[in-house]
């Protein structure tokens, strides 16, 4: 504003003569050059000077710089990248981008790793394509930052390996039975060529299954480099010892193992991921940024494959809480039941509820210790099933001859027991006591004891 005023003063003069000299009209050409050359300098950025601090092989640097507010600055490295994050002494990023490729992608604060002496870090913002340079506005940044430059892109030959395992996940999902283990791509596989963690594992009795999102990229689709990034920025930046989920779940529905359980099991292995209090807790994110945008139908039915196992192979209620560490909480929660984050998106946060039945109906179908007999046998007819009430019905053929019912939850633990001394076709039982879930209701006949799924919603 003041180049400009003082342009129109002088011109003005100039025009009327009344500083009609060489000088003052040099000085006028000067400020219409300055005029141009400003708005130039704001459109193309400003070579912004940084300093390495650090370089691990061909995939992570890390660049000192400073920046004054609300300025564009410009990038260049010899280093090539598809991953950025900047740590800086400010409240928050507002206001702060990159832009890649034309593509302006805003920072936002990286809730799993808390603030510094006065210094918050960014999440991942990703490029589409291996880069050398970009531009930076600084937003309300002032002052020092920290560039993070990731390169995640796995060579070829994992490439193929993580193709050939894809593969095989494929064909083989169709012969699982439900609540089997779902299939997964292995660290050892999508790892390749980064350093691997070397630390004592330390594992936990699992109670409680966190959802996350990464709060990144929804239009990556290198779904390994994705993963790989993060791992480097776990590692190698917010200088944890591994990545610090137990899965990662991307956008198609494939399964990444994340922490290296070494030769103990991956569900057990205690993470890095829920506000500081890991035990007792197994951690899942979802690739992706669902703050604004519902998630891929192919990730939620992973994560309802990987609940469905996990919570069947521990006995544990999709919809029960227990206490942990300083709350209630419960078995399926969200990052943001822990802490105050936005994760795992809103998106995600709310169908939790919904998450929860579809794991309660998945479990149902579990492999058990009886044996379950279909709705369509032609002895027992329960209803209604599922049911929302305070009681269900019986019709029983008579030639069954039924003794004893008994009701057991689905870890197989005893609930009710409820024993026949007439030969009423029609028996009440009352299920007010029982929370939502899954249970199992043994009949004993005078011959045959038979096994059905009772679903309480």
């Amino acid at each position: 504003m003041l180049f400009i005023f003082l342009t129109l003063f002088i011109g003005r003069k100039i025009i009327s003569k009344k500083y009609n000299s060489f000088k003052y009209f040099i000085m006028y050409r000067i400020l219409i050059l300055l005029l141009i050359i400003i708005p130039f300098t704001s459109l193309f950025g400003q070579n912004l000077k940084t300093t390495n601090i650090r370089t691990k092989g061909n995939y992570y640097s890390e660049q000192q710089a400073y920046v004054n507010k609300k300025t564009t600055f410009y990038i260049k490295e010899d280093f090539e990248f598809k991953a950025i994050a900047i740590k800086a002494r400010t409240d928050d990023f507002k206001g702060a981008y990159v832009i890649i490729n034309k593509d302006t992608i805003y920072f936002s604060i990286n809730d799993d790793y808390p603030s510094k002496d006065g210094y918050l870090y960014s999440e991942l913002v990703f490029s589409s394509i291996l880069i050398n340079e970009f531009k930076l506005f600084s937003g309300n940044i002032d002052g020092q930052i920290v560039i993070y430059l990731i390169n995640g892109t796995p060579d070829q030959s994992t490439k193929t390996k993580i193709a050939q395992e894809k593969h095989i996940i494929k064909s083989n999902k169709d012969q699982q039975a439900f609540c089997m283990e779902p299939g997964s791509i292995d660290q050892s596989v999508w790892r390749a060529g980064l350093t691997p963690p070397d630390y004592e594992h330390s594992f936990t009795e699992v109670r409680h299954c966190i959802i996350h999102h990464a709060a990144g990229s929804n239009t990556e689709t290198d779904y390994t480099a994705v993963v790989r990034s993060y791992y480097i920025l776990h590692t190698e930046t917010n200088g944890w010892s591994d990545i610090g989920y137990n899965y990662l779940i991307a956008q198609d529905g494939t399964i990444y193992k994340g922490r290296d359980p070494g030769t103990g099991e991956q569900d057990n292995v205690r993470g890095a991921h829920f506000c500081g209090k890991n035990s007792n807790t197994m951690g899942i994110c979802l690739l992706g940024n669902y703050m604004d945008v519902e998630p891929p139908e192919a990730a939620l039915n992973a994560l309802n494959n990987l609940l469905s196992w996990k919570l069947n192979k521990d006995g544990l209620d999709p919809f029960g809480t227990s206490f942990h560490v300083d709350r209630d909480l419960g078995t399926i929660s969200g990052h943001r039941n822990g802490c105050s984050t936005s994760c795992p998106g809103d998106y995600v946060y709310n169908r939790l509820g919904e998450i929860k039945q579809q794991v309660t109906d998945s479990m149902a179908n579990c492999v058990t210790g009886f044996e379950i007999i279909s709705n369509k046998t032609e002895q027992i007819l329960i209803y209604p099933n599922p049911t929302n009430g305070n009681n269900i019905n019986l019709n029983i053929n008579s030639n069954f001859g039924l003794k004893e019912i008994s009701v057991f939850d689905i870890r197989g633990q005893f609930i009710i027991n409820k024993l026949i001394n007439n030969k009423n076709k029609k028996i009440n039982i009352d299920t007010e006591s029982l929370r939502n879930g899954v249970y199992l209701i043994k009949l004993r006949g005078k011959n045959s004891v038979l096994t059905r799924k009772l679903i309480i919603r």
